[in-house]
């Protein structure tokens, strides 16, 4: 069984002092039984420059977000076929929250919002140089003094990806997003409230020439896909990019 805990200490001018705590514990429930971890939080943030003083939806009189934040869930890894399977409860209570309003438009503070869900993971590693894995949230969400769905969140978002090493300098790794349609609001198109729902893969690799320079390449977007991440902003389909990388080694 391992414990923790911790805080963080925020004094701003206009906003006063704040103590955020937080705690943590994990338990292994045997040599071989599932890993047990959960934790509990709270949270502080001041509002952006662009939330307060943006000219078209800024708002000067926002409020700091705070939030409460729980989480529990298990792991169970298989050692001999080389799986790890995890599954994690969360939930993240908001107090004023900032969200845009489509009425007012500008940024507002939501009085009380909650946002919980699933994450499902599962990662294989049939061999020492290849590993691959998909992972999936679901959420749901609820605002106390709003009928407006929390904009640019979606309920379901997931994933799958390969990672191989190839040789010890050599690496490639290959992955597909995929995203749920979410809430989004745009002035030219009003009648337009949602976006998403797309996936999206990329492909990379890199060498390592030594241990100073690394070159890589990377395709986004392989498979041309047509989507809009906001509405009225589509994305630009397939981009390839060539670099070389420089790591200062230090004594």
């Amino acid at each position: 069984m391992t414990a923790t805990a911790g805080f963080s200490f925020d004094k701003t001018k206009g906003y006063g002092e704040v103590t955020s705590p937080r705690l943590g514990i994990t338990w292994q429930a045997g040599e071989q039984g599932p890993r047990l971890k959960s934790s509990w939080g709270e949270g502080f943030e001041l509002p952006s420059f662009y939330a307060l003083a943006n000219p078209s939806v800024g708002n000067p009189s926002l409020q700091p977000e705070r939030v409460t934040s729980f989480d529990a869930g298990l792991e169970q890894r298989i050692d001999k076929p080389g799986l790890l399977a995890s599954l994690t409860y969360f939930r993240n209570n908001y107090r004023d929250l900032i969200n845009f309003d489509s009425t007012t438009f500008r940024l507002e503070n939501t009085s009380q919002a909650l946002i919980q869900g699933l994450e499902v993971g599962l990662d294989y590693t049939p061999y020492s140089n290849i590993r691959s894995g998909l992972d999936f949230t679901y959420q749901t969400w609820n605002q106390s003094d709003s009928a407006q769905p929390l904009r640019n969140i979606p309920h379901g978002t997931g994933g799958v990806h390969l990672d191989w090493q190839l040789s010890r300098r050599l690496h490639a790794r290959a992955e597909t997003q995929w995203m749920g349609r979410r809430y989004d609001f745009q002035i030219p198109v009003p009648t337009d409230l949602t976006v998403g729902g797309y996936s999206n893969t990329d492909v990379s690799a890199q060498y390592e020439l030594s241990s100073k320079f690394v070159v890589y390449l990377r395709a986004d977007n392989l498979l041309d896909s047509r989507y809009h991440e906001y509405i009225g902003f589509p994305n630009p389909g397939i981009a390839v990019r060539f670099g070389l990388q420089c790591r200062a080694l230090r004594k």
